[in-house]
């Protein structure tokens, strides 16, 4: 919303399935963070979880130091 008050909404956006953008569905994101560790198994595992919870996509972190 601007000083005024108008609403300008973003041209939609396509992500897979679903679109994003202004009068859409909330497009969910689960984040992950670094649980996994880096192990797949367990990656794979939190992706399912995260889908059965009800996310669109799911936010993976990964550090190397």
């Amino acid at each position: 919303m601007n000083i005024s008050g108008n609403i300008h909404p973003v041209k939609p956006i396509a992500v897979a399935n679903k679109t994003i953008g202004f009068n859409e569905p909330t497009f969910v994101v689960a984040e992950e963070g670094q649980a996994s560790a880096g192990d797949l198994q367990i990656a794979k595992k939190m992706m399912r979880i995260a889908a059965s919870a009800g996310a669109d996509a799911i936010e993976f972190q990964l550090a190397i130091a």
